[in-house]
C-alpha cells in the first residue's frame, strides 16, 4: 500500500529510514499555516458581511437577496453565498464557515498545485517549491481569513486546470463552471480550457470528453443565467453595474488601479495595516521570475509546438495573464484586497519555475553548484515573506472599519418600518439585520446607480443613516451647504477610531425621535 504522508525506504545497510512524500510535507505545512491563522484569528472586510447577509437571508427564508422583499444581484460569488447558507441551515455559524473554508480550500489548493506540476512533467523541486511557496506568502493568508470567497475560486481555478492537464475535461468544465458562478473572472477559464480541448479533441476518446466538458459546463452556466435572470431579471451582478457607474463618474480611478497593479508587482499588496508595502517582502524578485517563467514557457511552446509543451505554457501562464489583464482593463485594483488572491497561487507557480529556468541557464558555468539555486531562491522568498508578516505587517495589523460600523450600528433599533442607509454596508448590514439598507453605492440598491449619493439619501429619507468621516467626507462637505440635512438628521452616536483620524458616526431622522 502506496504511504501518503511517509515512504519507509531500506538503505544497503538494512535499516529503515522515514521519509515525507512531497503530499505529506505540504499537508504538514497546510497545518502549521491553520495554526498560524487560528491564532491570529478572524478579520474579515466590510464586503465580506455582504454575501453573509444573503446568504442568512437564504437559509432564514427570505429568499436569496440582501434585504427581504427586493431581488437584487448585489453579491458576485453566488456559489459562496449558496455554500454559506447550506452550511447556516444546518446551524453552523456563517463567520465560523467562512473562516475555515478558506483554509483547508488554500490547503487543496497547495496538494493541486503539486499536482498540476507533476502532471506537466517539472521536476519534484519545483511541483513541490511551488506550493510550498504559496502557503508561506502571507498576503495570501490574510485574505484567506478574510471570509470572501477568493480560496474558493483559487481552488475551483486549480482544479480546472489540474484536470485539463490529466486530459480530464468533464471534470475541468464542471470546475470552470463552478469557478464562474464563484467569481466571474473565472470566464477566463474558458479560452485556456477550450484551447486544451482542441489538442484532445485530435483523438476519439478526448473527442467525447472534450462535448461532455462543454455539456456539463454549459448546463452548469445556463442553469444559473436562467435562474438569475428569471430572479432577478439580470444575471449580471448589480454590484459590477455600479462599480462600472463610479469608474465611469470619476475618471481618476483608472490611473488609481494602474498605480495599485504597478505597486503590487513590485512592493506588495493594496492597502495599509496588515498590507503595508513593503520591498522587504520581495514581490519584485516574485515578478521578475515569474515574467521570466511565462517567456521561458512560451518560447519553448513555440519552438517544440507539441502539445505538452503547449499545456507546460497554457496551464500555469495563460490564467493569471488573463486575469491580470482584465481587471487592469477594467480599472479593479482600487479598494479591494481580495482581488489580488488569484494571482498568488500562479506567482508562486511561475516564480519557482522562473528559478529552474535560470538554474539550467546558468548550469554550464556553476556545473552541480547551479542545482541548489531553486531551493535557495525559494529559502529566500519564504523567509523574506516570514520576516516581513513578523517585522512589519503583523505590529501594523490594526484595522476599526468592521468594529467601528458594527458598534454604531448596534445601538439602531431593530423596530419594523425602520430602513438604514450607509456608504458601505456590509458590516452594518449584518448588524441590523432584517431591517433593510440602503446603500448610497448602488451594490444593493439600482436606485442609487447614476445619482451622488446625498442625492439619494433625501429622496429615500432613511430612519438612520450611517458613515465613517473620512470616507463620507465629500458626501459631508456636499450637504453642510445644504439646509435639509442638518433640519431633518441629528448626530445620535459618533465612535472614534483608536488608530486613525476619524470617527464612526450614526445619524438618525428627527421625526423618528421618540
Amino acid at each position: 500500500m502506496r504511504k501518503t504522508l511517509q515512504q519507509m525506504d531500506q538503505d544497503p545497510g538494512g535499516e529503515a529510514r522515514f521519509r515525507l512524500s512531497p503530499g505529506g510535507i505540504v499537508l504538514a505545512l497546510a497545518a502549521l499555516r491553520c495554526a498560524v491563522a487560528l491564532a491570529l484569528g478572524f478579520r474579515p472586510f466590510d464586503d465580506t458581511f455582504i454575501t453573509f447577509r444573503y446568504a442568512l437571508n437564504l437559509a432564514r427564508g427570505y429568499g436569496f437577496v440582501y434585504n427581504a422583499g427586493e431581488r437584487v444581484l448585489g453579491t458576485t460569488t453566488p456559489l459562496w453565498a449558496l455554500l454559506l447558507a447550506g452550511f447556516r441551515s444546518l446551524g453552523a455559524s456563517i463567520p465560523a464557515v467562512a473562516f475555515w473554508v478558506p483554509l483547508i480550500a488554500d490547503a487543496v489548493s497547495a496538494l493541486l498545485i503539486l499536482r498540476l506540476l507533476s502532471r506537466l512533467g517539472f521536476p519534484r523541486r519545483v511541483a513541490l517549491g511551488a506550493a510550498v511557496l504559496f502557503l508561506a506568502l502571507f498576503d495570501d493568508l490574510s485574505i484567506a481569513r478574510s471570509g470572501m470567497e477568493t480560496s474558493l475560486f483559487v481552488l475551483l481555478v486549480l482544479a480546472a486546470l489540474a484536470a485539463t492537464a490529466e486530459g480530464r475535461l468533464a471534470f475541468a468544465g464542471l470546475f470552470t463552471g463552478l469557478a464562474v458562478l464563484t467569481r466571474p473572472e473565472g470566464l477566463v477559464l474558458l479560452p485556456v480550457v477550450l484551447a486544451a480541448g482542441l489538442f484532445r479533441c485530435r483523438r476519439p476518446a478526448g473527442r467525447r470528453d472534450a462535448l461532455l466538458g462543454a455539456l456539463i459546463l454549459g448546463v452548469t452556466l445556463g442553469a444559473w443565467v436562467l435562474f438569475a435572470t428569471l430572479y432577478f431579471g439580470s444575471a449580471v451582478p448589480q454590484s459590477i453595474v455600479a462599480k462600472a457607474s463610479h469608474v465611469a463618474r470619476d475618471p481618476s480611478l483608472a490611473g488609481f488601479s494602474r498605480m495599485n497593479l504597478i505597486l503590487f508587482l513590485t512592493v506588495g499588496q493594496f492597502g495599509g495595516g496588515i498590507f503595508e508595502r513593503t520591498w522587504l517582502q520581495l514581490n519584485v524578485l516574485l515578478t521578475l521570475l515569474a515574467a521570466l517563467a511565462t517567456l521561458w514557457l512560451a518560447a519553448a511552446a513555440a519552438r517544440e509546438r507539441t502539445e505538452a509543451a503547449f499545456l507546460r505554457f497554457a496551464l500555469p501562464a495563460l490564467f493569471p495573464l488573463g486575469y491580470t489583464a482584465g481587471l487592469a482593463a477594467g480599472h479593479a485594483f482600487t479598494w479591494f484586497p481580495w482581488y489580488y488572491g488569484p494571482i498568488y497561487p500562479f506567482l508562486a507557480i511561475l516564480a519557482t519555475i522562473g528559478l529552474e529556468g535560470l538554474a539550467g541557464g546558468l548550469r554550464p558555468w556553476l556545473g552541480e553548484r547551479a542545482r541548489w539555486l531553486v531551493p535557495a531562491g525559494l529559502a529566500l522568498l519564504v523567509t523574506a515573506q516570514i520576516a516581513t508578516a513578523v517585522r512589519m505587517k503583523l505590529p501594523r495589523g490594526h484595522d476599526f472599519v468592521v468594529t467601528g460600523y458594527r458598534r454604531i450600528a448596534a445601538s439602531i433599533p431593530r423596530l419594523p418600518g425602520t430602513r438604514v442607509a450607509a456608504l458601505e454596508i456590509g458590516a452594518i448590514g449584518w448588524q441590523v439585520w432584517p431591517l433593510p439598507v440602503t446603500d448610497l453605492l448602488g451594490l444593493v440598491s439600482p436606485e442609487s446607480v447614476g445619482r451622488l449619493p446625498e442625492e439619494t439619501l433625501r429622496s429615500v429619507s432613511p430612519q438612520y443613516f450611517c458613515l465613517r468621516t473620512d470616507d463620507a467626507g465629500p458626501l459631508l462637505a456636499s450637504v453642510a451647504r445644504q439646509g435639509w440635512f442638518a433640519a431633518s438628521y441629528e448626530k445620535t452616536l459618533s465612535v472614534p477610531d483608536p488608530w486613525g483620524q476619524r470617527e464612526f458616526v450614526v445619524y438618525r431622522r428627527r421625526e423618528a425621535s421618540p
